[in-house]
């Protein structure tokens, strides 16, 4: 491209009065090509900014200021004015403070504690995108409005997880969150009575055998074992599980059976309190869920596995 490009015909040199005047794009001049006057100096008339594309789609976006948020009311431009000191005269903040609603408060708070769990959880934008936009779903059919926003963040990033497929226990997410099990289990029944109608937001049904390649990977087992773990969590619980039982308790008596069972090396011989600490099972739903799953280890392992098949390997779970 020419760097040179002719302006207005009307404008004119002051010096020769020629009409040849151009805009010098590498000085940034208005030049007179007929005696070389420089006339003036180049002003961008355009944005502030230079712009780009956003994940948003749309094009010509100012990269001006923070980026807006689709899950607040206000789009996340909201006016914070910080209290300096304890004994300084804060009039506006406190103004500010009485014009802040509630349901703006919450808003803010549950945001921000998504944004903190995701972060300690080393969680993807994925799960946090998905985490906010349940909760924007909830909170426009007040389905939570009452609950403390520690469990509701909580709540939504468990949400978020089985929705993606990466799912954690209620433990794992209370050890990330303030709020007790109890409380993040209630608001999450709650969100997928409502949220579940549609079918982007119905989360495939629980299942230990997605939660073994963690727990494995916490025992320190090989990708083989991970793999027959997982192949008996299946069978576990289409064959030998009775009754509503955890899926972590499910996964954490499989393990314990595949290690009793399985004829493995020395180095992956994990005790029930081992098991119990890389699941977060107590040791005692580990033998429970050991004992009921056992008498049918026949039907669980793969038709050709070999396994080792001990009367002492039942009894010696105390």
């Amino acid at each position: 491209m020419d760097p040179q490009k002719p302006i207005n015909e009307h404008q004119y040199c002051k010096q020769c009065y020629s009409d040849d005047i151009i805009e010098d794009y590498k000085t940034g001049d208005w030049v007179c090509r007929s005696c070389g006057l420089v006339l003036d100096k180049v002003f961008e008339e355009g944005e502030e900014s230079r712009k780009f594309l956003t994940d948003h789609g749309t094009k010509d976006r100012s990269r001006v200021g923070g980026p807006e948020s689709k899950f607040e009311d206000d789009g996340g431009l909201k006016t914070a004015v910080m209290i300096t000191s304890p004994t300084s005269d804060n009039k506006i903040a406190k103004q500010h403070k009485r014009f802040t609603t509630t349901s703006d408060k919450l808003v803010g708070d549950v945001l921000s504690e998504i944004d903190r769990i995701i972060h300690r959880m080393n969680l993807s934008q994925s799960i946090l995108s998905h985490a906010k936009e349940l909760f924007h779903n909830a909170r426009r059919m007040k389905t939570i409005k009452k609950k403390g926003f520690q469990a509701i963040a909580a709540a939504c990033v468990y949400y978020a997880l089985r929705l993606d497929n990466y799912p954690r226990t209620f433990k794992e997410i209370c050890a990330f969150s303030n709020a007790n099990k109890r409380e993040i289990q209630i608001v999450y029944k709650t969100m997928l009575k409502n949220l579940q109608k549609d079918p982007r937001y119905r989360p495939p049904p629980p299942s230990a055998e997605k939660l073994m390649a963690r727990f494995c990977r916490n025992l320190n087992f090989n990708q083989e074992i991970t793999k027959l773990c997982e192949f008996v969590a299946k069978q576990a619980q289409l064959k030998a599980i009775k009754g509503a039982k955890s899926p972590d308790s499910v996964a954490a008596g499989v393990i314990l059976l595949v290690v009793r069972f399985a004829n493995l090396p020395n180095d992956f011989k994990k005790s029930p309190d081992q098991i119990s600490e890389a699941t977060g099972v107590s040791d005692g739903t580990v033998r429970e869920t050991f004992r009921e799953i056992a008498p049918k280890r026949a039907e669980l392992f793969p038709p050709d596995f070999k396994l080792i098949d001990n009367e002492k390997n039942l009894k010696d779970d105390k």
